[in-house]
């Protein structure tokens, strides 16, 4: 391994009610992500043969900046929300059977396959990973996954995170 980056992308869990992080990767962070495919490319082509192209430990890079106290109250707020015995839903559900349109957009987009193609209204819970890949690909919006974690993201990480890279 020659690099290695963090990137921020929108949060699965992120909803019009509850933000994660909307409208990440922005033009910025694409500017970021190709000036650092160039200094890539800048170490590569620098490099007289491979014993020049030094690895990277990738777990050297440096964890995006996060302040103290918002991380302390959500640990506190998972931790309350844990000793409540909510229930915390298992897979996504659609919510209204009418708004679906049986399309296959959430087949085709699970990367679990929990969702099978004439059978879009279900969810098999012993496959769903809960990335949200559904809900983000529906297009009628009849696809939810409504998380408390949501809630507690989108009110404890409002600062935007910045890339990190390792070269």
């Amino acid at each position: 391994v020659i690099a290695g980056a963090t990137f921020i992308g929108e949060h699965s869990y992120s909803t019009d009610r509850h933000p994660i992080a909307v409208g990440r990767p922005d033009n910025s962070d694409l500017a970021y992500a190709q000036d650092f495919g160039k200094r890539i490319m800048d170490k590569i082509e620098s490099a007289n043969d491979m014993d020049a192209l030094y690895p990277v430990d990738v777990r050297a890079i440096k964890r995006p900046s996060q302040p103290f106290f918002p991380l302390l109250r959500f640990l506190r707020k998972v931790i309350k929300l844990r000793k409540s015995d909510t229930p915390l839903p298992r897979t996504p559900w659609v919510e209204d059977e009418s708004m679906c349109a049986h399309c296959g957009l959430c087949v085709i987009a699970c990367p679990a396959g929990a969702i099978a193609k004439g059978d879009e209204l279900h969810t098999d819970q012993a496959k769903c990973i809960k990335c949200c890949a559904c809900v983000k690909t529906c297009t009628k919006k009849a696809r939810v996954y409504d998380t408390p974690f949501a809630v507690l993201l989108s009110d404890c990480f409002k600062k935007q995170k910045a890339p990190q890279t390792i070269l």
